[in-house]
């Protein structure tokens, strides 16, 4: 049971060590891959 405890404490540690944030210039790149999909809809970006 300590021991469970102990493997509990160490996963809620490396949860908030989680976080990354996507790139805009990788979006870009993948952009044309779904240009048939995303004909007509309305993307919101970042302005530059």
């Amino acid at each position: 049971m300590a021991n469970d405890s102990k493997m509990l404490t160490k996963s809620k540690s490396k949860i908030n060590n989680d976080e990354f944030y996507t790139l805009f210039e990788d979006i870009a790149a993948e952009l044309p891959n779904y240009k048939e999909y995303l004909s007509g809809k309305r993307l919101p970006f970042p302005s530059s």
